[in-house]
């Protein structure tokens, strides 16, 4: 569960992990140690679906502007409160 948020957090801070992800956000996820599971929830980017993977109530998460990515997924920046 930590590991998804403590992921989109490395997004967040890592502009290297960031570029990473852009070009190959498959094996940026992998390469971090996320699960299948964990990378299907994040490429879907369904907000409530990745909220209950990381164990949070959709109630609990402060979206910011989503990271735009050129041929792949969005990803949002995700704050637990």
């Amino acid at each position: 569960m930590i590991e998804l948020l403590l992921y989109l957090n490395a997004l967040d801070v890592d502009p290297t992990l960031a570029q990473r992800h852009q070009q190959d956000p498959q094996n940026a996820m992998s390469e971090y140690g996320l699960t299948v599971d964990q990378r299907q929830v994040l490429l879907e980017g369904n907000l409530s679906e990745i909220a209950k993977a990381m164990g949070i109530e959709d109630a609990h998460l402060v979206i910011r502007a989503p990271q735009v990515q050129q041929n792949g997924p969005v990803v949002p920046e995700v704050e637990t409160v």
